[in-house]
């Protein structure tokens, strides 16, 4: 869209926003971050505001939504990220419900909290359990973006979330792309881990392809 037209549909949800559902909520978060377009700043204190009324309603695909469109608004713009209390109650919401997240919705919040810089506290914990319960479903972006947030956190991962994701890793490194492969490498060195051989050798052959 031109500049006039995101000028009316910046005003539009700005207006818009105190009935906005939870799954709007969500949805223009999403937009917003897909998009990689920063929404004005009276568009995004409306946001923010009926995001933090709403979160006790947010399910778990909700709060994953509007936190990783949050990191990657907060990527193009530092100061465009949401207030603290915001960002409060969406972890605490996520804590509560954190048996209904899905894998990549556990991977997008780890890979939220590490790049918006929280504290890697109780939703952080209990999303690795998570993930680790769930590695099975694991895409290898999935695994490659658990992997570059724990190093990105400085807190390795658990025992048992790191041995999941290794052999969810070497059972898909066929597919890893040339960024997963690389985020992976980089997170082992972060972290300083060494992947078990099969794992590193699947890497190394899918690097030089």
């Amino acid at each position: 869209p031109g500049a006039a037209l995101w000028g009316v549909l910046d005003a539009r949800a700005e207006q818009l926003a105190p009935l906005f559902t939870p799954q709007n909520l969500a949805n223009t978060f999403w937009a917003y971050g897909t998009l990689a377009r920063l929404p004005a700043a009276q568009t995004l204190r409306a946001l923010e505001r009926a995001a933090e009324a709403r979160a006790g309603e947010l399910n778990a695909q909700e709060v994953a939504n509007i936190l990783h469109a949050t990191a990657k608004l907060t990527r193009l713009a530092p100061a465009s990220g949401l207030r603290e209390a915001t960002l409060v109650a969406l972890e605490q919401r996520g804590l509560e419900i954190v048996a209904s997240f899905k894998a990549q919705e556990a991977a997008n919040v780890l890979w939220a909290i590490a790049t918006l810089e929280r504290p890697a506290g109780g939703l952080w914990d209990a999303l690795e359990a998570r993930a680790e319960a769930m590695a099975r479903h694991l895409n290898p972006q999935n695994v490659a973006n658990i992997l570059w947030a724990s190093a990105t956190s400085g807190k390795r991962p658990s025992a048992g979330l790191l041995s999941a994701l290794e052999v969810r890793a070497e059972a898909t490194a066929q597919t890893f792309k040339a960024q997963d492969v690389a985020n992976s490498v980089w997170s082992y060195a972060t972290l300083g881990l060494e992947p078990p051989e099969p794992l590193l050798n699947a890497l190394e052959v899918k690097a030089v392809e």
